[in-house]
């Protein structure tokens, strides 16, 4: 439990709340197996991705490789952890 600052509505941190849970049971399944000094890929950096990055960081000591599309989300995933991040090619259709 947290207290909330007054400003914040609760129902609007609501889905905070279980993206964090969907990214975390996630991580909490890799890192059963993953030891340090392995290395995980993780494929897509939008919000439960760096929900996810945070996470694998905080209770994981492998290296993490985030992989998305996307430049900027890229850039941002190194902020809250990403050890290497890398733009994959268009989805062939």
């Amino acid at each position: 439990m947290i207290k909330l600052d007054d400003s914040v509505e609760p129902a609007d941190l609501a889905a905070l709340a279980d993206a964090g849970l969907t990214a975390y049971h996630t991580v909490a399944k890799v890192t059963k197996i993953l030891r340090p000094g392995k290395v995980v890929v993780m494929i897509g950096a939008g919000g439960l991705g760096h929900i996810g990055i945070q996470v694998m960081k905080a209770i994981s000591g492998g290296t993490l490789i985030v992989i998305d599309q996307n430049r900027a989300a890229l850039n941002l995933a190194k902020e809250p952890g990403a050890d290497h991040v890398f733009e994959s090619d268009k989805a062939l259709s």
